[in-house]
């Protein structure tokens, strides 16, 4: 039976999963994986629903009729006074975060939340995590089970049409056009990485794409001011759903997330498995080249040793797309071994 998605106040029972996510008005990293997770479960009839929620006091409602075999809480968008209503309703409920511990710290509180909740000793009340070495971190000191649950993906894509693009952007590298996508956050070390590609400028012609940003954002009004001192060449994309920033990625040279710390990086992988290479941290094990976060000559050496020829830069634009349907196939894997275990309460 296929999944569906609906509205609050539409909560359909008997159920093996329905997954609650809060409704903001607006597509986030949660939305989007929730989106590739679906997906792959009505691939596969896995009989599920998503449902949306407007406040505390809905979810709790919804909640209470929901009969499903398993209540999956897409992150804790709800007071503690809330989750504790609903783990007293001795229901299967698994949480699920999109954060890592390093995060976590800077979220408004969330890692204290998430401590205590882990001195819980329930066995009917389990987390998710969408990195391996995170959720073995968090078992290590948890009572309540971590359990890994990787980020799916589900676009389709022409092989074809990817390795003539690749072909295409081989013999069009003037100028050759970097991404820097991603929200204006410390943790996404974009001044680093900024200096870098300044600094790879003096040497090829480069342009850098990234999101036009509304707010006063202190990061934002830094990376224009230090592109004006440098005559660096800045590219400015209007913010744009989930799938026109894909299709947009695929236009792309090469793309940047050397953050310090990431769970996954849709970003990352969405780049490569478009063929195209992506220079991450040590946060992205995939990616298809690695630098030091803190060090701009390395950055810029990465950068450069993708881009220095056209066989170099084929070379590295295959590869990507090769490493990204290897994790394609062994996430979709893993997460489903993982939705069976959460639809069964009682492992």
């Amino acid at each position: 039976m296929a999944g569906t998605e609906h509205n609050r106040h539409e909560v359909s029972n008997l159920k093996d999963l329905t997954i609650f996510i809060k409704d903001i008005g607006f597509d986030t990293g949660v939305v989007v994986s929730v989106r590739h997770l679906s997906a792959l479960l009505r691939r596969n009839n896995i009989d599920f629903e998503v449902c949306w929620y407007k406040d505390d006091r809905d979810l709790l409602e919804q909640i209470i009729k929901c009969q499903s075999k398993c209540i999956n809480l897409q992150v804790p968008s709800f007071s503690d006074e809330i989750m504790n209503k609903i783990l007293e309703l001795n229901k299967n409920i698994v949480l699920s975060i999109h954060s890592t511990m390093c995060n976590l710290q800077v979220e408004e509180g969330v890692l204290g939340r998430i401590v205590n909740w882990s001195k819980m000793n329930n066995k009917r009340f389990r987390i998710t995590c969408p990195s391996l070495c995170e959720t073995e971190g968090f078992n290590t000191f948890s009572r309540v089970k971590f359990l890994y649950l990787p980020n799916t993906f589900s676009y389709e894509l022409n092989k074809a049409q990817i390795e003539r693009s690749i072909d295409v952007k081989c013999k069009a590298m003037n100028p050759i056009k970097i991404s820097l996508f991603c929200a204006y956050r410390p943790f996404k070390n974009m001044i680093t990485q900024v200096v870098a590609v300044a600094k790879l400028a003096q040497k090829y012609p480069v342009e850098l794409h990234l999101f036009e940003e509304k707010s006063e954002n202190p990061i934002y009004k830094s990376i224009l001011q230090i592109a004006e001192q440098t005559g660096l060449k800045l590219v400015l994309q209007q913010q744009l759903s989930n799938m026109q920033c894909f299709e947009l990625t695929q236009q792309m040279h090469l793309g940047l997330q050397i953050s310090l710390s990431e769970t996954f990086s849709y970003v990352a992988f969405e780049h490569m498995i478009s063929g195209v290479p992506v220079v991450g941290s040590h946060s992205i094990p995939f990616s298809s080249l690695i630098a030091k976060y803190s060090d701009v000559n390395d950055m810029e050496r990465c950068m450069e040793d993708i881009i220095c020829s056209a066989d170099r830069y084929k070379e590295y634009a295959l590869k990507s797309r090769e490493i990204a349907e290897e994790i394609l196939t062994r996430n979709n894997k893993d997460a489903l071994k993982t939705v069976y275990r959460m639809i069964n309460a009682r492992e």
